[in-house]
Protein backbone atom coordinates (compact mmCIF):
# COMPACT_ATOMS: atom_id res chain seq x y z
CA UNK A 1 0.00 0.00 0.00
CA UNK A 2 1.40 3.16 -1.41
CA UNK A 3 -0.52 6.34 1.36
CA UNK A 4 0.22 9.69 1.51
CA UNK A 5 -1.00 12.67 3.40
CA UNK A 6 -0.29 16.20 2.54
CA UNK A 7 -1.02 18.91 5.30
CA UNK A 8 -1.85 22.61 4.98
CA UNK A 9 -1.08 23.62 8.33
CA UNK A 10 -0.30 27.68 7.61
CA UNK A 11 -3.41 27.91 5.37
CA UNK A 12 -6.07 25.34 6.38
CA UNK A 13 -6.80 22.51 8.73
CA UNK A 14 -7.87 20.35 5.19
CA UNK A 15 -5.43 17.08 4.78
CA UNK A 16 -5.36 15.08 1.13
CA UNK A 17 -4.48 11.68 1.56
CA UNK A 18 -3.81 9.68 -1.63
CA UNK A 19 -3.96 6.11 -1.93
CA UNK A 20 -1.95 5.10 -4.68
CA UNK A 21 -2.97 0.79 -4.71
CA UNK A 22 -6.53 0.63 -3.17
CA UNK A 23 -7.76 -3.00 -3.39
CA UNK A 24 -8.98 -5.38 -1.21
CA UNK A 25 -5.53 -5.85 0.62
CA UNK A 26 -3.91 -8.94 2.20
CA UNK A 27 -5.95 -11.23 4.14
CA UNK A 28 -8.83 -8.96 3.15
CA UNK A 29 -8.21 -6.47 5.16
CA UNK A 30 -8.64 -3.41 3.06
CA UNK A 31 -6.57 -0.31 3.35
CA UNK A 32 -7.45 -0.31 7.51
CA UNK A 33 -7.45 3.48 8.63
CA UNK A 34 -5.86 5.86 6.06
CA UNK A 35 -6.07 8.69 8.24
CA UNK A 36 -4.70 7.23 11.38
CA UNK A 37 -8.06 9.66 13.23
CA UNK A 38 -11.69 9.85 12.82
CA UNK A 39 -11.63 12.90 10.45
CA UNK A 40 -14.51 14.33 8.23
CA UNK A 41 -14.36 13.55 4.35
CA UNK A 42 -14.88 16.67 1.99
CA UNK A 43 -14.07 15.15 -1.36
CA UNK A 44 -13.54 11.82 -2.81
CA UNK A 45 -11.44 10.89 -6.71
CA UNK A 46 -11.21 7.72 -7.74
CA UNK A 47 -9.01 6.79 -10.90
CA UNK A 48 -9.88 3.25 -11.96
CA UNK A 49 -6.97 2.11 -14.37
CA UNK A 50 -8.90 -1.27 -14.64
CA UNK A 51 -10.71 -2.80 -17.19
CA UNK A 52 -13.73 -3.74 -15.47
CA UNK A 53 -16.33 -1.82 -12.99
CA UNK A 54 -14.75 -0.99 -9.32
CA UNK A 55 -16.71 -0.81 -6.03
CA UNK A 56 -15.20 1.92 -3.77
CA UNK A 57 -16.07 1.11 -0.19
CA UNK A 58 -15.82 3.19 3.05
CA UNK A 59 -15.70 2.14 6.36
CA UNK A 60 -15.75 4.15 9.69
CA UNK A 61 -14.02 1.86 11.61
CA UNK A 62 -9.66 1.49 12.30
CA UNK A 63 -10.35 -2.39 11.21
CA UNK A 64 -12.30 -4.10 8.68
CA UNK A 65 -12.32 -7.62 6.97
CA UNK A 66 -13.36 -7.03 3.49
CA UNK A 67 -16.57 -9.31 2.78
CA UNK A 68 -17.90 -9.11 6.31
CA UNK A 69 -17.61 -5.52 7.69
CA UNK A 70 -20.66 -3.71 6.21
CA UNK A 71 -19.54 -0.55 4.77
CA UNK A 72 -21.01 2.77 5.47
CA UNK A 73 -20.61 4.25 2.05
CA UNK A 74 -19.87 2.73 -1.64
CA UNK A 75 -19.06 4.22 -5.11
CA UNK A 76 -18.98 2.64 -8.25
CA UNK A 77 -16.58 3.73 -11.33
CA UNK A 78 -17.01 2.53 -14.48
CA UNK A 79 -13.68 1.08 -16.24
CA UNK A 80 -10.58 3.01 -17.05
CA UNK A 81 -12.33 6.49 -15.96
CA UNK A 82 -11.55 8.95 -12.68
CA UNK A 83 -15.21 9.36 -10.54
CA UNK A 84 -15.63 12.38 -8.51
CA UNK A 85 -17.76 12.81 -5.31
CA UNK A 86 -18.21 16.59 -3.15
CA UNK A 87 -19.60 16.44 -0.08
CA UNK A 88 -20.20 19.93 0.57
CA UNK A 89 -21.35 19.26 4.79
CA UNK A 90 -18.68 16.29 4.88
CA UNK A 91 -19.20 12.44 6.23
CA UNK A 92 -17.71 12.08 9.54
CA UNK A 93 -15.96 8.80 10.57
CA UNK A 94 -15.49 9.05 14.54
CA UNK A 95 -13.46 5.93 14.74
CA UNK A 96 -11.06 6.05 11.55
CA UNK A 97 -11.76 5.86 7.71
CA UNK A 98 -10.86 2.54 5.74
CA UNK A 99 -11.41 1.36 2.43
CA UNK A 100 -11.31 -1.43 0.03
CA UNK A 101 -11.83 -1.41 -3.85
CA UNK A 102 -13.30 -4.59 -5.47
CA UNK A 103 -14.92 -5.98 -8.52
CA UNK A 104 -17.76 -8.05 -7.17
CA UNK A 105 -20.42 -4.94 -6.30
CA UNK A 106 -21.74 -3.18 -3.94
CA UNK A 107 -22.59 -3.77 -0.06
CA UNK A 108 -20.87 -6.12 2.41
CA UNK A 109 -19.87 -9.12 -0.21
CA UNK A 110 -17.23 -8.87 -2.28
CA UNK A 111 -13.55 -9.55 -2.23
CA UNK A 112 -12.48 -9.96 -5.69
CA UNK A 113 -9.42 -7.46 -6.42
CA UNK A 114 -9.54 -5.01 -9.38
CA UNK A 115 -7.18 -6.14 -12.06
CA UNK A 116 -4.91 -2.90 -12.34
CA UNK A 117 -4.04 -0.30 -9.56
CA UNK A 118 -7.28 1.90 -8.29
CA UNK A 119 -5.84 5.40 -6.64
CA UNK A 120 -7.72 7.53 -4.34
CA UNK A 121 -7.90 10.78 -2.97
CA UNK A 122 -9.50 12.25 -0.28
CA UNK A 123 -10.08 15.51 1.30
CA UNK A 124 -10.56 15.37 4.65
CA UNK A 125 -9.46 17.40 7.96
Amino acid sequence: MAVTTTSFTTATSYKITINTDTDTGASNAGQADVTGTSSTIYAIEIHNAASSVVYLKFYDAQEITVGTTAPVMTFMCAATTRFNVFIPGGYSFTSGISMAADTAGGGTAGTSDPASAVTVHLTHS
